[in-house]
């Protein structure tokens, strides 16, 4: 269908392959470390985490864009 792949999209092949790679690792562990009355508790702390740490260098990257110029947080 494609000859090409344009240039943004030849990564995430890569990428989906490591989300599916890591992303259950992350909740499995968590799910063993905690007792099983807390699990839900877990997971939601767990995400909401995860959630702190991408929103930074996201914000980061769009100030970078933003006020710098489009190459400079890449």
């Amino acid at each position: 269908m494609f000859k090409a792949v344009p240039r943004p999209f030849k990564g995430i092949r890569k990428y989906g392959f490591h989300i599916a790679m890591t992303d259950g690792v992350g909740k499995a562990l968590v799910s063993d470390m905690v007792p099983a009355e807390y699990v839900g508790t877990a997971m939601g702390l767990y995400h909401f985490v995860l959630g702190i740490f991408a929103f930074f260098p996201s914000l980061i990257a769009g100030l970078l864009w933003t006020y710098i110029g489009i190459p400079a947080p890449f």
